[in-house]
Protein backbone atom coordinates (compact mmCIF):
# COMPACT_ATOMS: atom_id res chain seq x y z
CA UNK A 1 0.00 0.00 0.00
CA UNK A 2 2.17 3.53 -1.33
CA UNK A 3 1.41 6.29 1.12
CA UNK A 4 3.64 8.65 -1.16
CA UNK A 5 7.48 8.47 0.09
CA UNK A 6 6.41 4.90 2.19
CA UNK A 7 4.38 2.24 2.11
CA UNK A 8 2.79 0.13 4.14
CA UNK A 9 4.47 -3.54 3.65
CA UNK A 10 2.30 -6.40 5.56
CA UNK A 11 4.13 -9.60 6.88
CA UNK A 12 2.97 -12.89 8.02
CA UNK A 13 4.57 -13.99 10.63
CA UNK A 14 3.55 -17.74 12.00
CA UNK A 15 0.03 -16.87 12.84
CA UNK A 16 0.36 -13.22 13.11
CA UNK A 17 0.63 -10.02 10.97
CA UNK A 18 2.84 -7.21 11.22
CA UNK A 19 2.72 -3.79 9.23
CA UNK A 20 5.75 -2.17 8.61
CA UNK A 21 6.19 1.44 6.97
CA UNK A 22 9.22 1.10 3.76
CA UNK A 23 10.58 3.47 1.47
CA UNK A 24 8.55 3.93 -1.84
CA UNK A 25 11.63 2.90 -3.45
CA UNK A 26 12.39 -0.28 -1.48
CA UNK A 27 11.19 -3.49 -3.51
CA UNK A 28 9.16 -6.40 -1.99
CA UNK A 29 7.98 -9.14 -3.69
CA UNK A 30 4.71 -10.43 -3.08
CA UNK A 31 5.01 -14.06 -1.32
CA UNK A 32 8.60 -13.20 -0.67
CA UNK A 33 11.35 -13.41 1.95
CA UNK A 34 12.65 -9.94 3.32
CA UNK A 35 14.80 -9.09 6.70
CA UNK A 36 14.72 -6.14 8.98
CA UNK A 37 15.71 -4.56 11.62
CA UNK A 38 13.30 -2.82 14.61
CA UNK A 39 14.35 0.40 16.00
CA UNK A 40 13.15 0.40 19.46
CA UNK A 41 12.55 3.92 19.63
CA UNK A 42 10.24 4.04 16.57
CA UNK A 43 8.24 1.04 17.49
CA UNK A 44 4.44 1.03 17.92
CA UNK A 45 2.48 -1.66 19.14
CA UNK A 46 -1.34 -1.26 19.22
CA UNK A 47 -3.88 -3.37 20.72
CA UNK A 48 -5.45 -5.60 18.00
CA UNK A 49 -9.21 -5.13 19.69
CA UNK A 50 -9.25 -1.53 21.01
CA UNK A 51 -6.79 -0.36 18.25
CA UNK A 52 -5.38 1.95 20.89
CA UNK A 53 -1.58 2.20 21.43
CA UNK A 54 0.51 0.24 23.65
CA UNK A 55 2.26 2.81 25.80
CA UNK A 56 5.63 1.66 27.38
CA UNK A 57 6.07 4.23 29.80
Amino acid sequence: ETMGSEKLVYLNVGENTLSILVPSSEKVNQGGTIRFKLKPDALHLFNISTQRRISFE
